[in-house]
């Protein structure tokens, strides 16, 4: 007969070899950054377009607002600007939004954006009221991960095309974001300044960009001045 010592050990050795060993087996998989070609995606963006509906929510002057409107970027068309080669291209945004349950009429602002063809980057651009936004040469980064963020650049913003009248400044920022493991969301911000760096508009366009440079809009908020108006609006890709 064997003795209960002898018993207790075929036993713990067996439970141990059900159990691996005793060893912990657990293996913990080591997270994958992505990172996304920041500035190809700019590139193609530019070179494609974009067309999307969205949703808006806010307030104007201080009053709650609900809408829907769309976003369209027209392919550009190649033109000079000082005897350079640049990229025009036709940004419009249209809203058509409700306020105490009155609907508004669409209104549509409308922005010539020029690009250096090359680098997918913000040359100049001329808006609905007229005003001019000169940039500085300034480089997109190649590729970005979740957690990147800079200043591209701060352009000088004119009151109209004589480009005698210096109304302030606009800055051009990004932030990148994890979104799954194949794209970054990355926002793209634009501040309006003015002479006394005093913020007057802070307009932000978030993007869906994959490995491959696709980009997919996701969304456009606009805070501050706007057409006379004092907006703060959520405007949410459908």
């Amino acid at each position: 007969m064997m003795s209960k010592t002898v018993l207790l050990a075929m036993l713990s050795a067996t439970l141990l070899g059900a159990c691996g060993g005793g060893e912990d087996n657990t293996s913990t998989a080591t997270p994958q950054t992505v990172s996304v070609p920041l500035e190809t995606a700019v590139i193609n963006q530019v070179d494609n377009g974009i067309s999307a509906n969205f949703t808006v929510a806010g307030t104007v002057d201080n009053t709650a607002t609900t809408g829907s409107g769309t976003l369209t970027d027209a392919p550009p068309v190649a033109t000079a600007l000082n005897g350079t080669t640049v990229l025009e291209t036709t940004d419009t945004v249209t809203d058509t939004l409700t306020e105490n349950g009155v609907a508004s009429p669409p209104q549509t602002e409308t922005t010539q954006i020029l690009t250096n063809p090359q680098t997918g980057a913000e040359v100049s651009e001329t808006r609905s009221d007229g005003s001019v936004v000169d940039f500085p040469p300034y480089t997109i980064p190649t590729s970005v991960m979740p957690g990147d963020s800079a200043t591209l650049t701060t352009g000088t913003k004119y009151s109209d095309q004589s480009r005698t009248d210096k109304v302030g400044t606009v800055d051009i920022s990004y932030s990148a974001e994890s979104e799954s493991p194949e794209t970054v969301k990355v926002h793209f911000d634009k501040k309006d300044k003015d002479n006394n760096n005093v913020q007057q508009r802070d307009e932000e366009r978030t993007f869906s960009i994959d490995r491959d440079g696709n980009s997919k809009f996701e969304s456009r908020q606009v805070k501050g001045s706007d057409q006379g108006h004092q907006d703060n609006l959520d405007e949410e890709e459908d």
